[in-house]
């Protein structure tokens, strides 16, 4: 688990760098930083759901990790938009069919 402050700083940092050279026009990556830039954002809403949950009385743990795939996948997808293939390729990815419906209603409202 990682400290909020520094996720914040990373989503930042690399969500300008990542919209920066995206509008260059030059031949750079724009799919890993977009995945590490959806993580980031996951894990963050994920902080923050756990942080809800947590203050009621429901006995629930909250996975960081799923939240950072499907924030990947919804940032990717939004970016790309290539809905179904972006849904099948981080499905696929990451192994985890418990995930498929999340993703497929992330990527589609991304």
């Amino acid at each position: 688990e990682f400290d909020p402050g520094a996720l914040v700083l990373y989503f930042l940092v690399n969500f300008v760098l990542m919209t920066w050279t995206y509008g260059i026009g030059a031949a750079t990556g724009l799919f890993v930083p977009t995945l590490a830039v959806g993580a980031a954002y996951g894990q963050l809403v994920g902080l923050l759901v756990d942080a809800i949950v947590s203050s009621t009385n429901f006995a629930s743990k909250v996975d960081l990790h799923s939240y950072a795939v499907v924030g990947a996948a919804a940032v990717l997808g939004g970016s790309t938009r290539m809905t179904i293939s972006i849904t099948v390729l981080v499905m696929e990815t990451t192994g985890a069919l418990q995930l498929l419906v999340p993703l497929m209603l992330t990527v589609l409202c991304a």
